[in-house]
Parts: C-alpha cells; sequence; structure tokens
C-alpha cells in the first residue's frame, strides 16, 4: 500500500497536526510507517504530508485506520479498510460484497475533544455509517441499506467508537458471523453482535423476509439507551 497522506487541518476547535494508525496491519519490517505518534514517527504537520508505505502479506478482510494523535479520532478522522481476498474461502456464501455492504459504527460528541473540561461520558449520538440522531433532533438524517429481496451479502462490520461498545442487530433478520478481526471464522449464526471500539466482523445475510423496511441498531453500553424516535438506529430497505 502506498497512502499519500496531506494534513490540510485548520480547525481552531481540533489538533491541527495528525498521524494515521493502520489498524492491525502487522507493518513487519515497517514500524516507522504505523502511525503511534511520537512512538514510531512525528505527527504530520498541517500543511505537510507523509507517504505510508507498507505491505501486508497474506492479510485479508476487515481493517480500520484512525488518527493515533491524543484524542483526534474520536471528532472523526477514522474509516473502514477492506482487503479483498481473491480466494476467499466464503465466497460461496454470498451474491454481494462491495463498497454497499459496509457498516460503521461510531459515537459522536457534540463537543470537540480538545474544548472539553473532561472526556465526555456517553455520545450525544451513534452514528451508523456516518448519519444518526440524538434526542433534541428526531428529524436528522437516517442511513438507509438497500438490499434486494432474494440476494446474499457479505457485510463487514466495523467500529469506529471512541469509548462505548454497541450491540448490534436488525429486526426480523439471522446474520452468520464469518470473519472475526481479518481473521476467518467457523460459522456462527446470531441475532445480535456485542462489538468494542476497534473491533471488526463479517456476516452473510441472505434476505428472505418480506418486501419492507426493518430497523437496524447499535445499542451503546453508555450514553443515550433508547431507540425512540430513531436514536441508535439505521434502515435495512428490502
Amino acid at each position: 500500500f502506498q497512502l499519500n497522506v496531506i494534513a490540510n487541518m485548520n480547525n481552531h476547535t481540533m489538533l491541527k497536526q495528525t498521524s494515521i494508525h493502520w489498524h492491525c496491519h502487522f507493518q513487519k519490517g515497517t514500524n516507522w510507517a504505523d502511525g503511534h505518534a511520537f512512538v514510531n514517527a512525528c505527527p504530520i504537520a498541517s500543511g505537510h504530508s507523509f507517504l505510508y508505505d507498507f505491505t501486508a502479506p497474506d492479510q485479508h478482510g476487515t481493517f480500520w485506520y484512525h488518527s493515533h494523535l491524543s484524542t483526534q479520532y474520536c471528532d472523526g478522522l477514522r474509516g473502514h479498510f477492506v482487503v479483498y481476498d481473491p480466494a476467499d474461502p466464503h465466497h460461496d456464501l454470498y451474491d454481494v460484497d462491495d463498497e454497499h455492504t459496509i457498516i460503521t459504527l461510531a459515537d459522536w460528541y457534540h463537543v470537540a475533544a480538545k474544548l472539553g473540561h473532561h472526556f465526555q461520558l456517553g455520545a450525544d449520538s451513534t452514528l451508523i455509517n456516518g448519519s444518526g440522531r440524538f434526542a433534541g433532533d428526531p428529524t436528522a438524517h437516517l442511513t438507509v441499506i438497500y438490499v434486494t429481496q432474494g440476494k446474499r451479502y457479505r457485510f463487514h462490520l466495523v467500529s469506529l467508537s471512541c469509548d462505548p461498545n454497541h450491540v448490534f442487530s436488525i429486526d426480523s433478520n439471522h446474520m452468520t458471523v464469518i470473519e472475526a478481526d481479518a481473521v476467518s471464522h467457523e460459522h456462527c449464526t446470531v441475532d445480535s453482535i456485542q462489538i468494542y471500539a476497534g473491533q471488526r466482523y463479517s456476516f452473510h445475510l441472505t434476505v428472505d423476509q418480506d418486501v419492507d423496511n426493518y430497523w437496524i441498531r447499535a445499542h451503546p453500553s453508555f450514553g443515550t439507551y433508547s431507540f425512540h424516535d430513531g436514536i441508535n438506529s439505521a434502515i435495512a430497505r428490502y
């Protein structure tokens, strides 16, 4: 991989320098590219760039990246990273595995981490693929994930959480876990998945329910527990 990160941040409420960690990549022989600020390398100063150049032989599956400078990733510098296996042992279980079958869970705070007197206990919102509601605004946009009845999907579930864990579920649907933290997993069919900060799972979903809308739920371990008015939720649309 060759990933050039340019630090163009200029928002005074947040840190303007950064360092990116490629979570769970082994970095054998390239620890300087691991992104731990002040451990492996200095942070990237605002207005400058850094080329992360590393290989990941024999590593496939669901990963993520995030800032590794102070609490910066809690303010949103984080994302998913999927390495596809051309010889995937689970390929006969699904028909669809692409950029539309990634589900990210994240906590979101209305006050930037740098500005708070202490780290806030409980997020204002749970974001599913970047969208979510909070108690003060039940009209905010919700993520809609579209699926087609009769098809089989491989979903990549990624916790980008800064603090809480979540219990993830899709109403009226079962999920078969086939990967955990980029390691192929013995098939395990479940109704829900408890996922902690930094963890990743792949699950197989057969779309065999009636054509309708189904709630996707991500119940946080603390904060706003309710699903009222679509809080902690998204929509699966057949």
